[in-house]
Parts: structure tokens; sequence; C-alpha cells
């Protein structure tokens, strides 16, 4: 309250001073001095009014209040009579903060936000491990004796993901959905919005009876309806209670696959399918234990699976586990950071401007400094009064730099790839904005907190004498010097990192991908197993194909169960018959795909030897299988593979060792980056299928042909749906877009770098002339000519430029070597890379000082000399 009473205790103050004064000037006179000169004597002897009144205060108590708010005026009224100056620095930080705050935004919403589920960070993921460290799925023996001999978990639960054709409105519908056991929900504590959970004797039903909708599937087929429990979906020719609703937002396991599933049902297994340990399709969550940490538990989860696969050959002998926050953001984690690594320093030059200019501006302003330092104020004082005008700069900058922000942010998430998970969830929450705050004020501080220093203890005492004239060349200048070559330095690191992202970029889309890409359209078909037994899929499939080839431009049709750059895949084991299992490799795996006999042909994909199917591979004849070269490398490396039996999938179907007819050429089936893996392909004749991505090359524009291929598919069964339609150019592209995503976010901080870092050049090499003005006219009066004072001015910018150059490149070379992993085909030192950096910032810098060179040649000496 005291505080409040601040204006009646000034009043009172100044009444008493007055009266003070008016008391010693009648005394002077009583003492026979004049009139006039007892008024200067009593205010000699009164002492400095300024340094009373500040004591008084400070026994007042809250006088840090009156001076923040005596600050707060005096450096808003600064900044509003410099509005060039105020707008610069504004804008310079506006953007390195709304740069910060969209990345943030992303990076908290993606790795920071805790999960939404209870105690997310005692959720793992539970992954096999083959003898070359790779993650592999669970086969369903090994879950089931993880589940009941672990002692880690409170519970432990599989879930398989698929696909499902929801039925019995006006059009099919394919969505996506998950097998799951019944101790996923209570694992992941969610319970649905309406109705109840799947209880183990759910997972008793074979085939699986009842179904869970999501919010969004129950609200699009029926409406929202608060009834639902208890109706029908039709679903895979099959009619599926409905149990429950799941609440609006759950998508697990969204992150983990590519779409969100909309339906879960019971993972509901034939008996003998729990003993199979030779094929691996599960995914496996637990939850911790009270007490147990992750370390202990995989720990114990490795003892158990040491054990298995001593009694078992077809198991595999390791495990990983690992938190399930950090598996799902396993691919995104490192680029996200060295994103918000990047744009951080973007911020720190755009400080590092600000700075550059505050100091220029604090150099005119010496000689109000050596005022208030000769009127008593401390050198706190006035180190506090610069300090609040940059935290005002920057506080300005970071109420701009939020909408800026809130742009960048939506244009980031536009343009992401579709593999960032939990993308969705990014939005400018109190977090995000209490972040921007925070960088807001550290920046403002950190710009001003230099020239505050600087000034402050820097000798002004000459500037009383000086008239109000520059201190001169060396005034802060070296101070300024090292502000640009550091402004430089920073740039450099984030042109050379630039580079080496679109070196990346460059050399994966030169990579040939092993089939063509022009003008071939995919689409996804499945079928209803009740209605389409084993014996009818593949006829279903050989008149879908049939008819599509009558359509007018379709050139070739072919079908696979996973095609290349879908990021679908299917691990297989296998035996090579005749051949003992330790001879050179223990375990036996490949990449698995049923495909049509056209789909070779219609894909581009060259035989390398023998044959690939054709109509006389039947189901009644001998099974055959293809090979790619990857596998014939690694299993046949000295045997010519023709003619020779493999046994596919232990434990999967019993089925007659396979024949080796053909060997085709590598594909990059998982990614442009990664090496072809081994790959086996069966034919679709002896393996049939209910769902296949069928692709369709034209001669013309692939996607012209959609209408008659729906119309086709309509006649043949109007239930089954077309979905997944993509062109091969289209996968192509996804296949590119984090790479693209990386080296255009990458670019455009780099520009920003660039352009902040010209701007410091101009800066100081505009000051440098305003300074030396007197200097260069001397030199022009006696005979310099205009190329000698340009090289005088180019010569400064250029060492200035160099230095900065060389700091940078040490730098970037031991900053650049956390970008390998993300670098294909070049390294992370590249040195035609960081020589092309270095000579785009040499030139930025050359460029950005030639203008103050340029007017530097014109000065006119007459002008000039009078200037002083």
């Amino acid at each position: 309250m005291r505080w409040l009473r601040r204006k009646e205790r000034e009043n009172d103050l100044e009444r008493e001073l007055r009266s003070d004064l008016d008391l010693e000037a009648e005394e002077q006179r009583a003492n026979g001095v004049s009139v006039e000169d007892a008024r200067w004597a009593a205010i000699k002897a009164l002492g400095n009014t300024t340094i009373l009144k500040e004591e008084v205060r400070e026994m007042w108590g809250w006088t840090f209040l009156d001076r923040l708010k005596q600050d707060i005026i005096y450096a808003t009224r600064v900044l509003r009579k410099n509005p060039g100056f105020t707008a610069t620095a504004v804008l310079s930080l506006a953007l390195g903060i709304g740069a910060n705050t969209a990345i943030f935004s992303i990076v908290n919403a993606v790795l920071l936000k805790p999960l939404p589920y209870r105690q997310s960070d005692r959720l793992v993921m539970l992954w096999e491990q083959d003898r070359k460290g790779d993650e592999n799925f669970v086969s369903p023996a090994d879950f089931r004796d993880w589940r009941e001999q672990n002692r880690s978990f409170d519970r432990v639960a599989a879930f398989l993901h698929t696909t499902f054709t929801v039925t019995g409105g006006d059009r099919p519908e394919r969505v996506a959905g998950e097998l799951v056991s019944s101790d996923l929900f209570p694992l992941l504590g969610v319970t649905p919005a309406l109705g109840r959970g799947f209880v183990p004797e759910d997972e008793r039903q074979i085939p699986y009876t009842s179904v869970i909708l999501s919010d969004g599937l129950w609200r699009r087929r029926f409406g929202g309806d608060p009834d639902v429990i208890g109706k029908t979906l039709e679903s895979n020719g099959r009619k599926l209670t409905i149990v429950g609703v799941m609440p609006l937002g759950f998508d697990f396991p969204a992150g983990l696959i590519r779409t969100p599933p909309e339906i879960w049902v019971p993972l509901a297994r034939p008996a003998q399918e729990w003993t199979v340990r030779g094929f691996h399709y599960f995914r496996v969550v637990g939850r911790l234990r009270d007490g147990i940490t992750l370390p202990a538990a995989a720990s114990e989860m490795a003892a158990i699976q040491t054990s298995i696969a001593a009694k078992d050959k077809d198991a595999f002998a390791a495990i990983r586990v690992v938190n399930l926050a950090n598996d799902l953001v396993g691919d995104v984690k490192t680029p996200l950071l060295v994103i918000f690594a990047a744009v951080s320093f973007v911020l720190l030059i755009a400080c590092v401007n600000v700075a550059n200019l505050i100091l220029a501006r604090s150099s005119a302003r010496q000689r109000e400094f050596a005022v208030r330092l000769a009127l008593g104020a401390g050198r706190a004082r006035v180190i506090r009064q610069l300090s609040t005008e940059s935290l005002l700069l920057g506080i300005l900058g970071g109420a701009v730099g939020i909408s800026v922000g809130v742009v960048m942010t939506k244009a980031i998430v536009a343009v992401a790839p579709a593999n960032v998970p939990r993308l969705a969830g990014v939005q400018m929450d109190s977090q995000v904005l209490l972040f921007a705050l925070s960088i807001s004020m550290l920046t403002g501080l950190l710009s001003g907190l230099v020239p505050a220093f600087t000034f402050s203890v820097r000798r002004l005492g000459g500037q009383l004498k000086a008239g109000g004239r520059g201190a001169g060349p060396a005034s802060g200048g070296r101070l300024r010097s090292v502000l640009v070559v550091s402004e430089i330095a920073i740039a450099i690191v984030l042109v050379a990192g630039a580079g080496l992202m679109v070196q990346s970029l460059y050399h994966l889309e030169q990579v040939r991908p092993g089939f063509r890409t022009d003008n071939i359209l995919s689409f996804f078909v499945t079928i209803p197993q009740v209605r389409y037994p084993a014996a009818r899929q593949a006829a279903f499939f050989a008149e879908l194909m049939g008819r599509i080839r009558t359509i007018p431009g379709v050139e070739a049709v072919g079908a696979t169960t996973a095609l290349p750059l879908s990021g679908t895949e299917e691990d297989y084991s296998f035996e090579i018959e005749g051949r003992s299992r330790h001879e050179g490799h223990p375990v036996m795996g490949a990449h698995y795909r049923v495909v049509t006999p056209e789909y070779f042909l219609t894909l581009g994909i060259p035989v390398l030897r023998g044959r690939v199917f054709s109509e006389r591979d039947r189901a009644d004849s001998v099974p055959v299988v293809v090979i790619n070269e990857a596998l014939a490398r690694r299993y046949f490396p000295s045997d010519d593979p023709l003619g020779k039996h493999i046994v596919i999938g232990n434990g999967r179907r019993p089925v007659a060792a396979s024949e080796v007819i053909g060997v085709v050429k590598d594909v990059n089936h998982s990614s442009l980056a990664a090496r072809p893996m081994p790959e086996m392909y069966e034919c679709y004749r002896q393996a049939p299928q209910l769902g296949m991505t069928l692709t369709v090359r034209s001669a013309t524009d692939p996607r012209s042909v959609l209408p008659a291929i729906r119309r086709e598919l309509g006649s043949l069964d109007r239930d089954v749906p077309l979905s997944k339609v993509l062109t091969m150019a289209d996968l192509m592209g996804e296949s590119l877009a984090p790479s693209r995503f990386r080296g255009t976010l990458l670019g455009a901080f780099a520009l920003f770098a660039m352009i902040l870092a010209a701007l410091g050049v101009y800066g100081v090499m505009a000051y440098t002339l305003s300074r030396r003005t007197s200097e260069i006219g001397i030199r022009v009066a006696l005979g310099a000519r205009p190329g000698q004072v340009l090289e005088l001015m180019i010569g400064s910018a250029l060492r200035l430029s160099l230095t900065g150059v060389a700091v940078g490149l040490t730098a970037a070379l031991w900053l650049t070597r956390f970008l390998k992993e993300l670098l294909f085909e070049v390294g992370p030192a590249d040195t035609r890379t960081f020589a092309v950096a270095a000579l785009i910032l040499t030139g930025t810098a050359m460029a950005a000082a030639y203008i103050p060179a340029r007017r530097a040649m014109k000065v006119d000496p007459m002008a000039a000399l009078r200037h002083e």
C-alpha cells in the first residue's frame, strides 16, 4: 500500500526540498549575500537534489518499481523517436523468435508431450532382434511365452495391423484397423466412451464376433447414435456386434503405422497358431510394474528369450525393450532436433544483429551517457536503462514473432511428410506461448547486455568536451567486428548443413529404384473371406485383372501383396533343402511377397536368370518361388540357385519345398536410401490372398483409367471397395518427402541466416563510413583515388568475412558430424559443400559491403571536413 501512495510522498518530498532551499537562501541573505547569489549558494549548500531524492526513495522501499516504471517510459520514448532502428530490430528478432516458436510447437507436440495414456512413461515396446541386430516383429509363440514367464510387467499385449471393408451403406468403405489382445486397453489405461472393452472370452471366439469403433467411424456410419452398442457392423462379409466406442482422439497405435485405425477387433487366433515361432507379425507393448526399471525389464526379457532360443531353433535369440514414446518418434527425433538446433542458430544471429544495431545506436548516445554519469547516475543504472530498452525490443519482437510463428507452424505442418507422428497435436498452447515469451525476454536481454556493459564502463568524460561529436572509429568498432564475425561463422554452419542436405537429396533423386514409375497406377483391393474361400480368391483377382486389361489405354496389369516404397513389409524365415542350419546362416530370412505373373512386366523389373511365373504355375502344380539378386548373393554365394528348393515360413502352413525358378533384379522396397534386402516371391495361385495391390500401366496419364477400373470392379462385386489409390510417381515422392522436408527447412533457415549476416555486414560498414567520413575526406583531398577508397572499405569487409568463414568452417567440421545418419552418399565433411558455403557467405558479405563502399567513393572532401 505504501507504493500506491507514491505520488503523495513525492509531492511531500518536493515541498520539503523547496522549504529547505528557501530556508538556506534566507540564511545566506542574512549573512549579507545578495538575493541572486544567495539562491545559488543555497543550491550548493544543499547538494545534488537528484541524489538526495534517490536516497530518500531508497528509505521508502519498493524503489525498483519506480525505477522500472521510469526506465520503461524512457525506453518507450527513445524507441518511438527512432522508428527505423526500432522496426529493424523488432523485425530481426521477430524472424528468429517466430521460426523458433514454430519449430518448438512441433518439437513439443511430437517429442515432449507425454502420450495420452495413463503413466505413459511406464509403457514399452518389445521387439525381437535377428542376429544382425535388426528389429523384427514377434512370433505368436514367443508372445505367449513372454506373457506367461515375465515378472517385470503388469500386462503385456499384442496387436496386429490390418484393414477392414465396411459395407451396408451406399458405398463400401476401406478402413484401417487392429486385431488386439484383450489386455491392450486396460494396459493403456483407456476405457471406451460407450460400451466396454474386450475380455478374454472375446479372444476365444474364432472367428471374432465383436468390434469396437473409433469416434470418427461411429459418427460417420451411425450418426453418433448413443444406442449403437449391440448393433451390428457389416465388415469383410460378416456381421460384427458393436461392443464399444473409443473416446475422441484415441488412435493407438498411430505413429507405428501409417494410417490411424478406426476399428479394433479381438486377436482371436486358432490354437495351432500360438505354437508358431518362424513367422513374425505381432507388435507387443507392455506396462512396467511399479518399481521395475527399463534396464531391469530388458535384462529379464533377454534371459527369457535366450532360454526360448536354446530350446527352439526357429526362435530369435535377442530382444529389445524400448520406451513407447521413443519408439513412436524414433525415425523423426534426430531430424527434428537438428532442425531445432538450426533455427536456434538463426535466433542467435538475430540477437547478434540487434546487438550490433544497439551498439551502433549507443555510440551516438555517448554524450547522453556521459551527462547521466556526471549528474550522479551509477553505472548499474545506465546498464539497467539500456537493458530495459533491449528487453522492450525483445518483447515487441516476441509479440510480432508469435504471429509469424503461427503462420510458419501452419506452413510447416502442411508440407511435413506423413511419417511424422503426433503431428495432429501441434498447436499454439500455453507451453508454446510460455516458450515464446521466455525466448523473447532472453533474446532482448542478450541483445542489449553487451552494448550496455560496454558503454557503461567506458571513460566518457571526453564526450562532454567533444561537443557531441563522435568518438572516432575506435568507438565500439572492435566489438562490432567481433559480432559480425560471429554472425558469418554461425551462418556458414547453417549454409554448410543445408548444402549437405541438398546434396543428399540430389543423390537420392538419382537412385534407380529397380522398377518403372511412369504411367503406373496402384490401388488396393480386398475381398471378404466369408464369400471368397481360398479356392475362389485367385479366381477373383484373375477375373478382375482380365477385365482391366480390356480397358482402352491399359498396357499391363499385375498385383502384389507389398508394393515397393509403400512401407508394407512381411519377413519370412526359410530353410534351404539339403543344407544344414549351421552352414553360415543359422536363421535365414527374407522379405516375402505374393505376386501375379505379369507383376514383373508391369513394373519393368528385369529377369536376370530363369523365368518368372506363368499360367502353368497353378495351385495343383509344383510350388515355385522367384528370388532377387540380394537373396542369391547372401544365401547362394557359390551355387546356382536355379533348381534349388526352399521351405518358406517355418510353421506358417504345411507346404512342400518350393523350387527356385528365377532370379530378378533388386528393387528398393523399403526406401530409396536403404540397400535392397533379400526377397522371395510366390505365385498368387499357389498362395491365395484376400487383399492385393494392383498395378496398372497405361499409355497415358494412369489416373485417366481409374473411373473405368471402378466400374469394372463394381460390376464384378459392388461390395468390394477400391482404396489407397496412388501412382508410382506419388510413392517415389512420398519416399523423398522426409529428405525434401529437411532440406527445405534447413535451406530456408540458412537463407534467413545469410540475410541477417548480410545486414550485419552492411550495418557495420555503413557505421564505419559515418565514423570515418572526415578521414576519407582527408584522404581524397590528399589525392586518394576512388578505387583506393573502395579498396579500403572492401578490404575491411573482406577481412571480417574471411575471419568469420574460417571460424565457421572450423565449427561446421565439428557440428555437421551430427548429420551423418541423415545423409545419403555424402560425407558430413564434404569438401565441395564447405567450399561452396564459404564462397556464398564471402560473396554475400562483399555484396552487402559494396553499397556503403560505393558511398565512400563519392565523399566530397570539403563536405567531409565541414562535417567535423
